[in-house]
């Protein structure tokens, strides 16, 4: 599992994270979702392909992806705590974006300690 450090640099990562539903449109009729990412910095590159295969396998569902040899963007359903999220990855960059206010921090910490068991992760302070 996470060591105390890991904890700490997850829950500050996940307390990056941001979503909210914009008003817009005449009497503010449209809700537009704007969300901000958690951003990690691979340690090595990883394909797309193979990260898909794997990452289904500790129960997520990939809906509607968009992926290439390089890059892979979808919304997923975490199946264990029923949330969804969003993802995109590329050969070096994950971002994982909420896809509501009660994105929780059990299911950003899953997800990050599923991708750290397929591919060693950092986090990227600078995103």
């Amino acid at each position: 599992m996470c060591d105390k450090i890991l904890i700490k640099e997850l829950k500050e990562a996940y307390q990056q994270t941001e979503f909210e539903l914009v008003h817009s449109g005449g009497n503010n009729q449209y809700e537009l979702p704007v969300s901000k990412p958690a951003c990690y910095d691979m340690d090595e590159e990883i394909g797309i392909d193979k990260f898909e295969e794997q990452i289904s396998m500790y129960e997520y569902l990939f809906i509607s992806p968009y992926s290439n040899k390089n890059y892979l963007s979808s919304k997923l359903y975490d199946s264990k705590t029923n949330e969804f999220f969003h993802i995109k990855i590329n050969r070096q960059k994950l971002r994982i974006y909420p896809k509501s206010e009660e994105f929780s921090f059990k299911t950003f910490q899953r997800f990050v300690n599923c991708v750290n068991n397929i591919i060693n992760i950092e986090l990227d302070n600078n995103a």
